[in-house]
C-alpha cells in the first residue's frame, strides 16, 4: 500500500479493530518499515509509528529492532544516523534505561545488532563503501554503554577487525562521537582506534594522523571525564605514530603523563554515607535498604566489598598521598593514598553520575539472581550497571591520583614514575586479538571458544615431558633426577609453520602429572615440573657484562 499507492493500510478505512486484532496490526506496520523502499516512509509514517508505541507498548523492542536493521542502509531516513541523533542527545542514566537495559541480551540472540557484530568480526570488507562501514559501526560504537562484558568486548575487538582495513572511516567516526556525555564509550571508542591503528596503520598512515589528531580532541576534551584507559590508548596512538616518524617527538611527548586533573575533593565518610542515605532509618534492615548491593560492593561493613577490595584498593595502593610538588617519598604503608577515602570518592560518584535504585536497582538484582552472573569472577563476564558506573568512577579516580601525587617507592626503594596503566595491569583488553570463535552448545546457545587453542600440536607449544595417570608410581628420588628437564634452547627458539623465527620472552611452562577428575590431586605424590623464562632486552656490548653478574647472582623472584 504505501509503495503503490501512497497510503498508510492503517489509514486506508476505518478499521474497527479489536485489542488483539490491533496488535498485530501495528505489528505488521513496524515490520514494514524495514521491507518498504524508503521513498515510501512519508511523515504520516513517522505519526503512525509514534502512536503504534503508546497503543502498544510491547512492540518497542520491535521498533529498536528495526532502526537497528536498517542502520546500515545508506540514504534511509531511519538509517544509524538517526539512531545515533536519537541516543546521543540523552543523559547517560536515561540512555541506559531506554537503549543499555533493552540491548543488554542482544549479544547471541540472533537479531540485528547480534548480526552486525557478527559480521563485522569477519571483516574487513575492502567491497563495502566508507559509508557502509561507519554507518555499520555507529551501532557497534553504542553497545559499549552496555555493562555486559561479554558483548562489549566481542563487539570492540569486532570493530578492531572491521576498522583496520578500513582506517580512513576513523576519524569521521570519532568526530560523531564528538560530545558523547558517557565516559564507558569513549574510553572503548579509543580501545577501538588504538587496536584498529596497531592492527592496520601500516598500510594508511594519512589515516593513522589522521586518527590520533581526531582522538586526542574528542576524547581528551574538557568536558570528557578523565579516564586512566582512554588517556592510555590516545598515548598509545600517537607513540605508534611517532615510532613510525610520522609525528615530531615533541607532539608525542605532550600526549605523556600527568594531565592537569584536579586531585580528587575529600570525600565523606562510610558512616556520613549510611546516614545520608538512609540505611540507619530504613526499616526494613540491609535486605530491603536499596542501596545495598552498591554499598557491599564498595564500602561493605565489617569486610570490604570485592570491587573495593580486589579492585580499589590494589591501584590506590600504588600511589602515595605526597602530592607530586613535594619531594618523592620513600616506600611507606602509612604514606599510601588513603584507602576508605578512596572508596567512599567511588560510591559518591557513582551516585552523582547519575545511578540510582529507582533506575537501575530492579534491573541490577534480577541479574545478581542470574545463576550465570553469579558464576566465576572473570574479566568478561556480564555485570550489573551499577558496577558499569563503579569502573567510570574507579577510573576517574585513579587518572585524577595520577596527575596529582607520586607513585609509591617500589622494592628496595626504587622511585617510580607513573607512566601508564599496565604499571598494575589497569588494561582490561588488548583490542589487537580477534574475536574468539562462537559454537553452539548441546543447549543450543552460543559459547565463545579459547581466542587460540591450546594444544600440544600448536608450533608454540613448549616441548617437555608428558606425564600420564597409567605411567608406574612416582619414585621417592624422582625431584633429584635431571633426565627429564627440557632443554633450554627448544623453550626460547621456535619456529612457526610458515618458517618465521621467534624468541620466546615470557613463558610460565608447567608440566603436571595427570590426575582424574574423580581423584584429589593430594590423594598420592604427583610429579611437577615447571619451566619460568624471563628476558630483558640489552646492549650487546652489555653482553659480557650481563653474564658476568648472572654468573654469580640469580634473579630468580
Amino acid at each position: 500500500m504505501p509503495e503503490q499507492f501512497n497510503v498508510e493500510l492503517l489509514d486506508a478505512a476505518r478499521w474497527r479493530l479489536d485489542s488483539f486484532t490491533r496488535y498485530q496490526w501495528n505489528r505488521a506496520f513496524v515490520q514494514s518499515i524495514a521491507a518498504r523502499r524508503p521513498s515510501a516512509l512519508t511523515e504520516r509514517s513517522y505519526e503512525l509509528l509514534s502512536r503504534v508505541q503508546s497503543q502498544s507498548p510491547g512492540l518497542i523492542d520491535l521498533v529498536l529492532e528495526t532502526f537497528l536493521e536498517v542502520a546500515p542502509h545508506p540514504g534511509h531516513p531511519l538509517n544509524a544516523v538517526a539512531l545515533h541523533n536519537t541516543l546521543k542527545g540523552w543523559s547517560m542514566p536515561t540512555r541506559d534505561v531506554l537503549w543499555s537495559i533493552p540491548t543488554y541480551s542482544a549479544f547471541d540472540s540472533g537479531g540485528a545488532l547480534d548480526r552486525l557484530i557478527r559480521w563485522s568480526a569477519r571483516g574487513p570488507y575492502s567491497d563495502c563503501t566508507d559509508e557502509v562501514i561507519e554507518l555499520a559501526a555507529v551501532p557497534l560504537i553504542w553497545t559499549f554503554t552496555s555493562p555486559n562484558r561479554r558483548m562489549r568486548d566481542y563487539a570492540t575487538k569486532a570493530l578492531v577487525r572491521l576498522l583496520s582495513g578500513n582506517l580512513s572511516v576513523l576519524p569521521s567516526l570519532i568526530r560523531r562521537f564528538d560530545g558523547v556525555n558517557d565516559p564507558y564509550v569513549v574510553e572503548r571508542l579509543a580501545v577501538v582506534a588504538h587496536g584498529a591503528v596497531l592492527c592496520g596503520g601500516s598500510e594508511a598512515l594519512d589515516a593513522a594522523v589522521a586518527t590520533a589528531e581526531e582522538l586526542k580532541r574528542v576524547a581528551l576534551a574538557e568536558e570528557q571525564v578523565p579516564n586512566i584507559i582512554t588517556r592510555d590508548a590516545v598515548r598509545g596512538v600517537y607513540e605508534w605514530c611517532a615510532r613510525h616518524n610520522l609525528i615530531a617527538r615533541h607532539v608525542y611527548a605532550e600526549m605523556l603523563p600527568p594531565y592537569s586533573s584536579a586531585p580528587p575533593q575529600e570525600p565523606r565518610t562510610t558512616k556520613q554515607l549510611e546516614c545520608a542515605y538512609g540505611r540507619d532509618k530504613h526499616h526494613g534492615g540491609d535486605i530491603s535498604w536499596p542501596y545495598k548491593d552498591l554499598f557491599y560492593s564498595i564500602l561493605g561493613a565489617t569486610i570490604v566489598g570485592d570491587f573495593g577490595r580486589y579492585v580499589v584498593e590494589p591501584e590506590l595502593m600504588e600511589f602515595s598521598q605526597y602530592p607530586l610538588s613535594s619531594a618523592r617519598p620513600r616506600r611507606d604503608r602509612e604514606a599510601m593514598y588513603p584507602l576508605e577515602a578512596g572508596r567512599c570518592w567511588v560510591f559518591e560518584r557513582v551516585l552523582s553520575l547519575g545511578w540510582t535504585p529507582r533506575k537501575f536497582g530492579e534491573f541490577d538484582q534480577y541479574l545478581g539472581n542470574r545463576a550465570w552472573y553469579l558464576a566465576g569472577r572473570g574479566d568478561h563476564k556480564a555485570e550489573r550497571f551499577g558496577k558499569k558506573y563503579q569502573w567510570i568512577a574507579l577510573r576517574e579516580l585513579v587518572a585524577r591520583v595520577a596527575d596529582n601525587f607520586h607513585m609509591n617507592a617500589d622494592f628496595g626503594d626504587q622511585p617510580v614514575t607513573y607512566t601508564g596503566p599496565w604499571q598494575f595491569s589497569g588494561r582490561d583488553i588488548d583490542p589487537t586479538l580477534p574475536a574468539p570463535t562462537r559454537k553452539r552448545n548441546e543447549d543450543d546457545s552460543f559459547e565463545l571458544s579459547p581466542t587460540f587453542a591450546s594444544n600440544d600440536e600448536a608450533w608454540w607449544a613448549p616441548p617437555g615431558p608428558s606425564y600420564h595417570h597409567g605411567d608406574p608410581p612416582v619414585g621417592e628420588d624422582w625431584a633429584a633426577a635431571s633426565d627429564d628437564i627440557p632443554e633450554f634452547e627448544p623453550l626460547v627458539r621456535k619456529r612457526d609453520k610458515s618458517g618465521t623465527r621467534w624468541v620466546v620472552l615470557h613463558a610460565n611452562c608447567n608440566w603436571d602429572d595427570e590426575v582424574p577428575e574423580d581423584e584429589e590431586r593430594r590423594s598420592r605424590r604427583c610429579r611437577n615440573l615447571w619451566s619460568h623464562i624471563r628476558s630483558w632486552l640489552v646492549q650487546p656490548a652489555d653482553q659480557d657484562v650481563l653474564v658476568g653478574h648472572l654468573e654469580q647472582h640469580s634473579l630468580m623472584g
